[in-house]
């Protein structure tokens, strides 16, 4: 299992490899031509907390990478993933939403990754959804 946090040499695994004029990974085509449909790595990811200000530069740079390789594309957030209402009188119920601060999806394998930024001293995080179905945080 990879996490985010073991340095950009992690980066470098499958997800990161030159694509072909056809879209194939390079490596993945065998001296007899025969194609491997192994094309990311996010089975072997998983999420994780950011606490550092390091972590966190080494993150948003995966993700910009990815993208600009063509892996996983940048969607909107469409949901929050925490909701809750103030501590104010009973009769008024002031409900906020927290939001993410990036999603994106791997276009090979359909999962979702949620990135929230951190905002020192509160940490951020990286969720994965294998499913590529969004669901709230508990």
């Amino acid at each position: 299992m990879l996490t985010f946090g073991q340095g950009l040499a992690a980066m470098k695994g499958p997800s990161c490899r030159k694509r072909t004029v056809q879209g194939i990974w390079q490596d993945d085509v065998s001296e007899s031509g025969v194609v491997s449909m192994n094309q990311c790595d996010c089975d072997e990811r998983i999420g994780i907390e950011i606490n550092s200000f390091e972590l966190y530069e080494e993150l948003r740079k995966f993700f910009e990478y990815q993208v600009q390789e063509g892996v996983f594309c940048d969607i909107p957030v469409e949901s929050p993933y925490f909701c809750g209402y103030g501590l104010k009188p009973e009769e008024v119920k002031d409900e906020f939403k927290w939001y993410a601060d990036k999603w994106y999806k791997c276009k090979c394998c359909g999962t979702l990754w949620e990135f929230q930024y951190p905002d020192f001293p509160a940490k951020g995080f990286v969720r994965k959804f294998p499913d590529g179905k969004y669901r709230i945080k508990e």
